[in-house]
């Protein structure tokens, strides 16, 4: 007798993910360290996931193919997605340095001017309309 697989899988991979997130959505962790690398991980998920970045990474640099027969496979695959997130999260820490000094120093004065830009722009339409 061989193993029943459930109906439907994709309600029971729902409610174990559900109850995951229930379960550390209620557990209290504080540190630094953790923190920092994960206010980067939407950045991670970004820079790989972007077509260039991604052909660039798994058809030319890395060609996991390749090392699938290789001995201790897991080990290299593991050692280059390490290698890959500590890149991207670099990357992550130079643009928030950058946004330090530039764009959050006056924070929200990017948008102000965008906003005035887009209201002349709309005055400008509407005038010319009225002169038409």
């Amino acid at each position: 007798m061989g193993v029943v697989a459930p109906r439907f899988p994709g309600r029971l991979v729902s409610m174990v993910g559900f109850s995951m997130f229930l379960l550390f959505d209620r557990l209290s962790f504080r540190s630094r360290i953790i923190n920092r690398i994960a206010q980067s991980a939407f950045a991670v998920y970004l820079i790989t996931d972007h077509p260039a970045t991604r052909t660039l990474l798994w058809k030319h640099l890395f060609v996991l193919e390749d090392l699938y027969q290789q001995p201790f496979a897991i080990l290299q695959i593991l050692g280059i997605l390490l290698t890959i997130y500590f890149a991207c999260t670099l990357i992550d820490f130079m643009r928030q340095g950058l946004f330090t000094v530039t764009v959050n120093r006056n924070r929200g004065r990017w948008f102000e001017l965008v906003w005035d830009g887009i209201e002349k722009q709309i005055k400008h339409l509407q005038e010319e309309r009225t002169f038409s």
